[in-house]
Formats: structure tokens, C-alpha cells, sequence
């Protein structure tokens, strides 16, 4: 239950049950996560699992090693950083034996979540979509839109429109269907909308509203003769072009086993990533409540329709409905600004949810009055795939794409975008690409210093990035990136099981990778100095 306030005594209004004030220990026993650490720097105010109470938290509960962080699992205080230059190491041939066993493509793209190709003609006939696009499978398997051979064969010139989609063809999170109206009062949300650096994978009521948009459009592919419409009067024509884009939405569960916030534990702590557990975790009771609300409003469907629509629903049912139809606004929704006075609006458009996420995007897409529309932010090829940028708050760094999408990113080698989180004497900070955090080089100088009798405080001290200091903290990531490798669980899987292992493993190569080179860089600066 939902309680006011974080004084230690408030007492919840549903079940009368006061909350209370636990240690680290006690909170780690009776809220078990995927680590007691995970489960400390959630948030300040936390739900029980077991009981109703709000957990306070205090400074004292913290360990000293570990930095109090934000929702999003970054590090709220950053330090100015020294730079090094570096150059990168190839791949370790035992990196590759390890890439060689992995059953997922490390690729920039989302998994291939649906086999075969797919004629999109008919969807764009019906729902008005102009698209120089069409779907195609590369030599991997992996499914991505490319420029319309048969259009001209010609390349797309930058600024050109590639896709159109007008907004009517599109389900929309400010109209939920009639059920859902009272499942919530329409305030706002908990989250500040027009605030572009929250994590898309945490569940709103933006995206309880496009979730009940969905599971409308569903139920009236399933009973065509049910009055459960989106909006009014909507015609047969998107009717039948909504309902041929439902069939070509990716399998439920192998979306499901693709998504951290359906993993089990043991396999959360087998990416050895703590900031992924930690976003997991904030997001689990987001989720959950999304679930609570949709589930209030098929109630209430279900409760006014007429026994002869044949819509009857189970809870178990509707359960894993409004999971799936959540997977879908999770993964493929679009946040569009439609009025500068406005809130964002966040739209699940056909079409264009098949294009896939590129680290160097060749396209990129605004509203323009009633359509969304893509246009080449560079001349595009023909046999070159059309690839838009997700948003760096969602995918940057690579275990941030996964939890919100899935798949992981392609990042170029090196790129410091794709940050790995490291210890180092007690410290902890997100390192990658060229550059070192200065609190490592402290802590690194410090410890060196007590090892030699020397009292080195923080803040003293010149010159103290060291080559002493830098093999220190390469030594550190060396070793974190073969433990990385070595990692090795007897797991009972359940099915899926395996996909969600393999993409957790995929997930540890990209951070030895990152680690490797970034030591390597260290160990030249070392050898400069």
C-alpha cells in the first residue's frame, strides 16, 4: 500500500500497519532483492514485498565504499577528471573464444524478435503511412528498415522525408480508452514528463495510459464486434490496418525473456552489474502498479460490457496481458513534443517502430503539424539501414539499453559513452573511453601513500596521478574484466531462461571489452611517465 510521508510512524491508511525505521541488516532480510546493496540504494522510501512500511533509510546504513545515487543508478556527485591519452588493445584471443559461444549477435540493433520478412504495404495503404522504407533481414538474422529498392534504387538525400505517419494512425497516451478513465484521476504525473533525462523504462501513467491503448486495440482485434474502441468512430480501414501491425509485433516471451525487469535474480547478479540490478529494482514496483491500474480497468470493462461481446478475462490472464502489452510501450514507444506549452506526448506509431537504434544514426524524426515524419540526417545508401538515435537518457551505457530495450548497443571501441562501473580502494565510479575519475586517482594515491607511512589526505597533494597510481588502477580493472569471463552459476532455467542468460553474458563481454581497453590505455600512460 501506498503510504504519505517518510517519518518513521506514519501509519498506512489501508492497513492501519505503521512503518519502520530498519538497519542495513534488517532491510536486507526482509526485502531481499537481487543484493542487499541493490536493495540499499533504491531510494530513500521503499515498499516491502512481505509487509506494509515505509523503510527509512539513514546515512550511517550507507557502507562508506559505496555512493548514495540516484533513481537512474548514476552517481550524484561527479569530480573534475584527469586525462589520458590511450591506445586501444585488440581483442584477447580468449575474448574471442568467449564472443565465439555466445548465441546472440553483439549487435547495435534489437534481437531478431520475429523471423521472417514482412510486407508492410498493406499496413501503409490502410493507416495513410508514406514510407521509402521497407523491412529486411540481414546476413545475422536481425530485422531493420532499408531504403525501398523498387522506389528508385537511388540514395536518400539528407533532409529528404523517409517515413510518414500521421498521428491518427498512431495510438496516443493522452486518449486511454473509456475503462481506464476512472482506473486513476488524470493528475499529473509522478514523474515530470518534460524533464528528457528520466529513464523511459520506468513505468508512469503515461505508460499505463499507452498500455491501455494497446490492450484496447487487442481486445477489439480478438472481438471485432465488441464496443471496446480507442476513440470514437473509428473506422474499419484502421481497424484492419491496426490489426495486421498487432500480428507483426514481436513473440510476448521472447520479448519477456529480453527485458531485466522480468529476469530472476540469479541472473541479475550474473551481469556482475549493479547499476542494472539497482534500475530493476526502482523500476519492479512501477511496474507493478501499472499492472494494478490496467487490471482495475479490464475489471470495469469487463463489469459494463454486455455478456454477449464473448469478452471474458481471467486474472491470471489479464495479468500477462497487461505485462506484454507494457513490454510493448516499454520498447517501442516514441516521445514527441506536439505544443512547446505542452507536456511530451508519448505515441506508439506502426511502422516506424521497426526502426532500430543506431550509435551513429543516419535519420532522425520530429512532428511536423499531424504527422510524424523521419527524414536522412545524411545522404543514406541503398543498401545501408536506416537507423535513428533512441535517446542517451535510455541507451548510454550499454546495461541502460538493455534494461530499457533489450538489446545492446554496438558502441565503437573506446567510446566513452559506454561507461563500466568499477571499485577501486573503496571508491566507485563509471570509467571508459580516454578519460579517468579523479576520486579513483585519490583513493589509488592515498592507499599508496599508507602503504609507504605517508599520510595523504583528500585534496592534497600535486601530481598525484602517478604511474604508480595508474598501474594500480589498471591492475584493478584487469582483474574485474577476467572475473567478468569467469563468471559461472549453476541456475535452475526456466524456459526463456537461457535467451536472458545469453544476453546477460553478452552483457559481460561488453564490459571486459571496455575494461580491457581502458586498463590498456592506463598501462601506456604508466609506461610514459
Amino acid at each position: 500500500h501506498t503510504i504519505d510521508g517518510a517519518e518513521e510512524g506514519t501509519v498506512c491508511t489501508t492497513c492501519k500497519t505503521s512503518s519502520t525505521s530498519l538497519s542495513a541488516s534488517s532491510l536486507a532480510l526482509t526485502r531481499p532483492l537481487a543484493s542487499p546493496a541493490a536493495t540499499l540504494l533504491v531510494t530513500g522510501m521503499v515498499r516491502e514485498a512481505t509487509f506494509c512500511a515505509v523503510v527509512i533509510v539513514t546515512a550511517s546504513a550507507f557502507s562508506p565504499s559505496v555512493p548514495c545515487t540516484s533513481n537512474n543508478g548514476c552517481n550524484i556527485h561527479t569530480r573534475n577528471r584527469l586525462l589520458a591519452s590511450s591506445s586501444k588493445l585488440s581483442t584477447t584471443p580468449a575474448t574471442a573464444s568467449y564472443e565465439h559461444k555466445l548465441q546472440l549477435p553483439l549487435r547495435s540493433v534489437p534481437l531478431n524478435l520475429h523471423a521472417s520478412d514482412i510486407d508492410i504495404s498493406d499496413v501503409c495503404s490502410l493507416l495513410d503511412i508514406e514510407a521509402r522504407a521497407v523491412p529486411r533481414q540481414n546476413d545475422a538474422g536481425i530485422r531493420g528498415m532499408y531504403p525501398d529498392l523498387t522506389d528508385d534504387g537511388s540514395v536518400i538525400k539528407e533532409g529528404e522525408s523517409v517515413l510518414s505517419v500521421p498521428l491518427s494512425s498512431c495510438l496516443r497516451d493522452d486518449m486511454p480508452p473509456w475503462w481506464l478513465s476512472s482506473a486513476f484521476p488524470d493528475d499529473d504525473d509522478d514523474i515530470d514528463d518534460s524533464d528528457e533525462d528520466n529513464d523511459d523504462y520506468y513505468a508512469s501513467q503515461w505508460a499505463t495510459r499507452l498500455a491501455a491503448s494497446l490492450l484496447n486495440l487487442k481486445l477489439l482485434s480478438n472481438n471485432a464486434s465488441a464496443v471496446v474502441r480507442n476513440i470514437d468512430n473509428t473506422s474499419k480501414k484502421y481497424e484492419q490496418g491496426m490489426r495486421l501491425w498487432l500480428s507483426m509485433l514481436p513473440n510476448a516471451n521472447t520479448l519477456r525473456a529480453s527485458l531485466p525487469i522480468h529476469w530472476s535474480p540469479d541472473i541479475l547478479q550474473s551481469t556482475r552489474c549493479q547499476a542494472l540490478e539497482l534500475a530493476v529494482d526502482s523500476a519492479y514496483f512501477g511496474r507493478a502498479n501499472a499492472v494494478a491500474d490496467l487490471i482495475d480497468g479490464l475489471n470495469k470493462m469487463c463489469a459494463d460490457l454486455d455478456p454477449s461481446t464473448g469478452i471474458e478475462l481471467k486474472k491470471d490472464d489479464m495479468s500477462a496481458l497487461c505485462n506484454d502489452s507494457l513490454d510493448i510501450v516499454q520498447t517501442r514507444t516514441c516521445r514527441v513534443i506536439a505544443d512547446e506549452s505542452m507536456a511530451p506526448m508519448r505515441i506508439l506509431a506502426p511502422v516506424f517502430d521497426f526502426l532500430n537504434h543506431g550509435t551513429n544514426p543516419n535519420a532522425g524524426f520530429a512532428l511536423e503539424s499531424d504527422l510524424l515524419v523521419v527524414r536522412a540526417t545524411r545522404d543514406i545508401l541503398p543498401t545501408e539501414e536506416i537507423l535513428i538515435d533512441y535517446g542517451e537518457s535510455s541507451t548510454v551505457p550499454a546495461w541502460r539499453c538493455l534494461t530499457s530495450y533489450g538489446f545492446l548497443p554496438d558502441f565503437d571501441e573506446g567510446d566513452e559513452r559506454n561507461a563500466v562501473e568499477i571499485l577501486v580502494d573503496g571508491v566507485r565510479a563509471n570509467v571508459g573511453g580516454d578519460s579517468v575519475p579523479f576520486e579513483l586517482v585519490e583513493a589509488a594515491a592515498i592507499r599508496l601513500a599508507r602503504e609507504d607511512g605517508i599520510t595523504l589526505e583528500e585534496g592534497e597533494g600535486e601530481n598525484i596521478f602517478t604511474s604508480a597510481v595508474a598501474l594500480r588502477i589498471a591492475d584493478r580493472a584487469t582483474e574485474e574484466a577476467q572475473q567478468l569471463l569467469c563468471e559461472s552459476r549453476d541456475l535452475e532455467l526456466a524456459t526463456g531462461d537461457t535467451y536472458s542468460l545469453n544476453l546477460a553474458a553478452a552483457l559481460r563481454l561488453s564490459h571486459h571489452k571496455v575494461l580491457t581497453s581502458w586498463s590498456a590505455g592506463l598501462r601506456e600512460y604508466a609506461n610514459s611517465q
